[in-house]
């Protein structure tokens, strides 16, 4: 049940909580006239809206942060992949160092901590 399914009703002398479409009357209570019936709806009424327009800005609030939310994890994301490249670049160029200067310990223990990167090596 959705809080924009329930309004406050008067019949007589009667106060009514429904449940729109759904499952018909939540409770009822008696007032002590017709006139004090539809004040007490009245009231329950604004109670309700005030609900539904609260509910809202808050399901606005948590979209809005979600979509930031989302585009910080993208830019970290890229930033990411920004790096692997770096590192794969770097990892291409000790390889040609190792290559014209023979494959000593500092090269080989360089590229193996460069390596041992999670994503680097595909």
């Amino acid at each position: 049940m959705e809080p924009a399914d329930v309004r406050a009703r008067a019949v007589g002398n009667a106060v009514y909580l429904e449940h729109v479409g759904g499952c018909g009357d939540i409770f009822a209570w008696g007032a002590r006239d017709k006139d004090a019936a539809e004040a007490i709806a009245g009231e329950l009424n604004a109670v309700l809206n005030g609900l539904r327009v609260a509910l809202a800005d808050a399901a606005g609030k948590a979209g809005h942060y979600a979509h930031e939310m989302r585009a910080k994890l993208e830019a970290v994301e890229e930033a990411h992949a920004d790096a692997l490249a770096l590192v794969r670049i770097t990892l291409s160029q000790l390889d040609g160092l190792a290559s014209v200067w023979g494959d000593e310990g500092v090269f080989r223990s360089c590229r193996d901590r460069l390596r041992s990167i999670p994503g680097v090596v595909q």
